[in-house]
């Protein structure tokens, strides 16, 4: 098992991980199901996860963001098709300087006919408290994975994930009740963002909020006599 992290070394901010699986041949393997988890020693630091998704020859990847300087601890857990267990934990020490903590303003790259759309969430959408939401895209002129080319998803302009490589689709968790601005940039190998993203407005509401949604929707249908 090999934990590849971009960019390296890391700084505080976000980040993408690839972790590439090999059997005693050297065969990739495929097919496992593969966690994340970041933790530092920190008491009442709570641990930060994520849920690696299948890349070629092997290789799985997660957008993962550091949340502070120090020396954190990630533990790599996978489930063989096999049904073997590996988990393997890989010391790192992440920089303190904050890394792109808010959608630069200044400094945009011209588009040059790059476009990006959010395919999912759409405008409007409401999700319930906990549950995960999609964030998926489509590019025109504009390849993911060559040269260096990948995308930021950015939650209320704040903190933006990072998706590397060839993927276009990402997950957020543990949004707040309340509106949330979704916004995706395009971004060129020196993580500088193009000028032009796309931004959606979707709501979260609390579990009780989104049972009386449930409930309206599943209203009964009330028969009269002789129907």
């Amino acid at each position: 098992m090999t934990l590849e992290i971009e960019p390296n070394p890391p700084g505080v901010g976000p980040s993408h991980l690839t972790i590439t699986l090999t059997d005693p041949a050297g065969q990739p393997i495929e097919g496992a199901a593969v966690q994340i988890e970041g933790a530092m020693g920190h008491a009442g630091m709570s641990p930060r996860w994520a849920k690696a998704r299948p890349a070629a020859n092997g290789s799985y990847e997660a957008p993962f963001v550091w949340s502070m300087g120090g020396d954190w601890t990630v533990t790599v857990t996978t489930s063989l098709p096999n049904g073997q267990q590996l988990a393997r934990q890989f010391p790192l020490t992440v920089a303190g300087e904050m890394v792109m903590e808010e959608h630069p303003t200044q400094n945009r790259l011209p588009n040059d006919g790059a476009v990006v759309w959010l395919v999912s969430p759409q405008a409007g959408e409401t999700f319930e408290v906990g549950r995960e939401i999609k964030v998926e895209i489509e590019t025109e002129q504009f390849k993911l994975g060559e040269a260096g080319n990948h995308w930021h998803v950015y939650v209320d302009g704040q903190s933006p994930q990072m998706i590397m490589g060839q993927m276009n689709e990402t997950l957020l968790h543990n949004l707040e009740p309340g509106q949330h601005e979704i916004s995706v940039y395009l971004s060129r190998d020196g993580h500088q963002d193009l000028a032009e993203g796309d931004t959606v407005t979707i709501t979260v509401i609390d579990r009780a909020a989104a049972a009386d949604l449930n409930a309206g929707l599943e209203e009964p249908h009330h028969h009269h006599a002789g129907e």
